[in-house]
């Protein structure tokens, strides 16, 4: 057995993802496990389907096992994301390398760079360049860059970005996992470009908010169905549909309240409050707030914290728990292997799930469980709560 796994959102799973999973089992994987986003993502906005939907188009496509990234980590910036992540497949017990792609397709630069980021040095740089009001990534792109790196150019890729952000969380847990990358192929990450049968997550998205379905042909054949009987039941988010219920949690906050956030320091608070009380839209609030060290991404995900209820302290803590969104066979044997060695509570019933947690891992799990339910806010039919307990694991 060799496990590769891989951390994804797949909003929604297209054909490059299918792509990545068929070259990870070229490159030696006999069973791959996706780590996956939940119901809101890095963006700071509703994954466009259910986790379940996503989860079965990528066991569907090359996928054996689908956990589920917790919210806190999923909606996190990339730093934080990829420590989730990495934490799951850690504790997962048999990973035996993390997959991911990239731009320039080589470990060895990306290796470096996670070096020369994690130095004294060039701390102290990324801090002074973040005191002159300069962006996290444009302060790292500095920083690195005054190091003498040959290799600084790397950091304007996105997809690099976040491999370097997987080898330094490795690195950060000691983990014996190995980093494997991919280079990628085709359309470029949040590209409105397509390229031949392949076009980025952002392109479809948009497209599919159009309905234009002549998307569908960027998808696996086989999730083609899946996500039209989806739209058909209304049952694709939109986050305009939720967004006064967005505005009234902003609303009733203080600046005392949205200092508590992930992501909000030396006064942001303040800026914050006063966009709420003055703006009438999350577009015009954000973009009044917005920064070069501000971008629309962080002040997205700010959002989505103070309307999830997501602290700054909630991050800091070690992922509590592994959670199964689905498996086959393949998959089924990854679980059992794990059983006997993950160092973390592995929930495929949710039921039997409460009973062996911690209450401070029951209150991430149910933070989980209220995403889900909000999710349902921004779907044009909307959904009971309590999906998560009646949806069990998929299986294939």
């Amino acid at each position: 057995m060799n496990v590769f796994a891989v951390i994804s959102e797949y909003n929604p799973f297209h054909n490059g993802h299918a792509y990545m999973l068929a070259q990870l089992r070229k490159a030696g994987a006999t069973h791959i496990v996706a780590i996956m986003g939940g119901p809101f993502l890095q963006r700071g906005e509703p994954a466009l389907f259910s986790k379940q939907l996503r989860a079965r188009c990528a066991l569907l496509n090359g996928a054996d096992l689908v956990l589920e990234l917790p919210c806190i980590w999923a909606t996190a910036s990339a730093e934080s994301f990829a420590l989730g992540g990495v934490s799951v497949a850690a504790a997962l017990g048999v990973v035996d390398a993390l997959g991911f792609g990239s731009e320039c397709g080589a470990i060895q630069p990306l290796a470096l760079l996670a070096r020369t980021m994690d130095s004294s040095p060039c701390r102290a740089h990324i801090k002074a360049h973040l005191k002159q009001g300069k962006s996290y990534a444009r302060a790292v792109h500095e920083a690195i860059r005054m190091q003498g790196q040959p290799f600084s150019g790397l950091l304007s890729q996105p997809n690099n970005v976040l491999g370097i952000e997987y080898i330094r969380a490795l690195n950060k847990v000691s983990s014996t996992i190995q980093p494997v990358t991919i280079k990628r192929k085709g359309a470029q990450h949040d590209s409105f470009i397509s390229s031949g049968n392949m076009a980025s997550a952002s392109l479809i998205r948009q497209a599919l908010e159009r309905r234009d379905l002549s998307c569908l042909k960027f998808l696996p054949e086989d999730c083609r169905p899946w996500i039209l009987q989806e739209i058909e039941q209304g049952h694709m988010a939109d986050i305009a549909r939720m967004e006064r219920a967005i505005l009234y949690r902003l609303r009733s906050m203080s600046p005392t309240d949205f200092a508590a956030l992930p992501d909000v320091c030396e006064g942001l608070e303040h800026r914050i409050y006063q966009a709420v009380r003055k703006e009438t839209s999350l577009v015009s609030m954000i973009g009044s707030m917005k920064t070069k060290r501000y971008t629309h991404a962080r002040l997205r995900r700010i959002m989505l914290y103070a309307f999830l209820g997501i602290r700054a302290e909630m991050q800091k803590q070690p992922v509590p728990y592994l959670r199964v969104l689905g498996f086959n066979q393949k998959g089924a044997e990854v679980l059992k292997k794990s059983k006997t060695v993950a160092t973390l509570p592995i929930i495929t019933k949710l039921t039997d799930g409460f009973s062996r947690l911690t209450p401070q891992q029951r209150s991430v799990l149910e933070l989980d469980l209220k995403a889900s339910d909000l999710q349902a806010l921004a779907f044009e039919n909307i959904c009971a709560c309590g999906q998560d307990f009646y949806l069990g694991p998929v299986r294939v």
